[in-house]
């Protein structure tokens, strides 16, 4: 297993996106086309697309519908849900990586950790759901337990947690 094998395939990425898109598209298509005109479509636009991600990426299911549909979801870089603030810097983030030209979305193919310009910004991770077993930690387990493992030397656990990974049983919790 690499160190980037929890991290969302960029496909996975461009398609949650392009499916979020898509579910504003209808919505502000309508009102451009019932006749409001002016300045109070555009900021209807700006102040829900910018509500839909904040809020979306960090509520409990930490991302976005299209996020949710590929599972996969956004997480501090030390793998917790993210806040309201940090969700809004992300979403800024994004605003500025598509006014110099998409250059912040095209970074993510020369980053470490595939993250584009708005991810560098909040230093956040976009990761697979299905990296970490159903728990309520929401970093990627095997990460998460070696990080315990080397801070606080607990041998029982981390052996046991590894031999079964070693024989593809799943570790039980230890209370």
């Amino acid at each position: 297993m690499k160190d980037t094998d929890f991290l969302a395939p960029k496909y996975k990425r461009l398609f949650a996106y392009l499916i979020d898109v898509a579910i504003f598209a209808i919505p502000i298509t309508i009102i451009y086309n019932i006749g409001l005109g002016g300045v109070l479509p555009q900021l209807i636009t700006i102040v829900s697309y910018w509500l839909y991600f904040a809020i979306m990426e960090s509520s409990k299911n930490q991302g976005t519908v299209g996020k949710l549909i590929l599972k996969i979801k956004v997480v501090d870089q030390q793998g917790e849900a993210i806040t309201f603030g940090k969700a809004t810097l992300r979403h800024l983030g994004r605003i500025l990586s598509m006014l110099t030209f998409l250059i912040g979305f095209i970074i993510i193919f020369f980053t470490k950790k595939q993250q584009c310009l708005h991810d560098l910004i909040a230093k956040t991770l976009v990761i697979n759901k299905s990296a970490c077993k159903e728990t309520t930690s929401t970093f990627p387990c095997i990460y998460k337990e070696f990080f315990y493992c080397s801070r606080y030397l607990w041998v029982t656990r981390c052996s046991g947690y590894f031999s079964t990974l070693y024989h593809g049983g799943q570790a039980n919790e230890l209370n």
